[in-house]
């Protein structure tokens, strides 16, 4: 039996409400845990493997943890369902050139991470993150190869890339694939330093990010992880 999940007959206002309170706990269309609601209005059996890897990488980002309630917001490149991925690669460009950067556009977030081959694959040539970012050859170990800056959705931020939760490879942690940094991701997302801290200066001969100077920034939002 499948989830609960907007059809082509909900109206714009339910599909809405879904997306934005999904896993809020007094809506009860997912649990925070990642069990989702089936068509009889029963709990699926298990949780989804792929929300426990996002909800397990934001409470490593903020050294607590975390929930989709509050702390974290994931979205994907093509929104509709579809069995064993089947046209997701066909429809993935059409989809991002509709709706990616409005989507974007509406988080604070100084932090995204790109997540698995699929999403690399379309997006290193989309935000121009260089031929090196996300590849076997460097993922956990290079970390300037898969630290990138850039302005996407109006403002600049950090985008770094993980191997897909679901999948065989790794690195899937920070700490695995950013030893030398992740303390300082987790600055950033608290709202202590900057994107801009992240910004290379071509001196660079260790994983080394230059400081910067911070005064009157304000903790991020809690919303705004990845």
């Amino acid at each position: 039996m499948g989830e609960e999940y907007p059809r082509g007959d909900w109206a714009d206002v339910d599909i809405a409400d879904f997306v934005m309170h999904r896993f809020d706990p007094d809506r009860m269309f997912a649990t925070p845990d990642g069990h989702f609601h089936l068509h009889d209005g029963s709990l699926s059996p298990k949780s989804v493997t792929f929300w426990a890897g996002v909800r397990n990488r934001a409470s490593e980002i903020y050294g607590r943890p975390a929930t989709p309630v509050d702390d974290y917001v994931m979205t994907e490149v093509v929104h509709c369902k579809s069995k064993g991925d089947r046209g997701v690669k066909a429809a993935a460009g059409n989809c991002a050139d509709r709706h990616l950067d409005h989507i974007l556009a509406l988080s604070p977030a100084p932090l995204l991470v790109i997540l698995g081959k699929r999403a690399r694959e379309l997006l290193v040539p989309r935000w121009d993150l260089g031929p090196e970012f996300g590849t076997a050859a460097t993922a956990g170990k290079d970390e300037w190869a898969n630290l990138q800056v850039r302005n996407v959705g109006g403002r600049d931020r950090v985008i770094a890339f993980l191997w897909h939760p679901s999948g065989m490879t790794a690195p899937k942690t920070f700490a695995t694939a950013y030893p030398t940094q992740l303390s300082r991701l987790q600055e950033l997302v608290a709202g202590r330093i900057a994107p801009n801290a992240f910004t290379r200066d071509g001196t660079e001969d260790t994983a080394y990010f230059n400081d910067a100077s911070m005064a009157g920034v304000s903790e991020a939002p809690r919303e705004s992880t990845s």
